[in-house]
């Protein structure tokens, strides 16, 4: 009995199937994740990309079904939408400051404003000769 166990957990062994190698992995998917990932260093030059090669990405998966990589297009537009939103708070928050600057500025000196930009002008003519 024992030689016909010691069989039988070997066939279980030497048995195991691989999945089949018709399975692929989408390049876009890659190619969203990484260019989102990026974007903390580039930008929008990397989730703008990011964005679209991840929506590219999940509708070739959903029309392929035996190709791998939805979820992570998934993770690469969850980040791209991340930084697209903390882009545009940025934004505004330095929109809202400028825009405070200079209401600051026209209430305590109304004609600042217009003595900033000759200051601007004059140092630009400088640095041009």
């Amino acid at each position: 009995m024992s030689e016909s166990s010691d069989r039988k957990s070997t066939n279980a062994i030497g048995s195991r199937s691989i999945p089949p190698a018709t399975s692929k992995y989408s390049i876009m998917a890659v190619i969203s994740l990484s260019l989102s990932c990026l974007s903390v260093l580039i930008g929008p030059i990397g989730y703008i990309p990011g964005i679209i090669f991840g929506h590219a990405a999940r509708s070739e998966c959903k029309k392929n079904p035996q190709l791998l990589g939805s979820g992570t297009a998934l993770v690469g537009l969850i980040i791209g939408y991340l930084c697209l939103i903390l882009t545009i708070i940025v934004v505004l928050l330095i929109i809202k400051y400028v825009e405070f600057t200079f209401t600051a500025l026209k209430l305590t000196d109304p004609d600042a404003f217009y003595r900033m930009l000759e200051e601007l002008k004059r140092l630009l003519s400088t640095v041009k000769t």
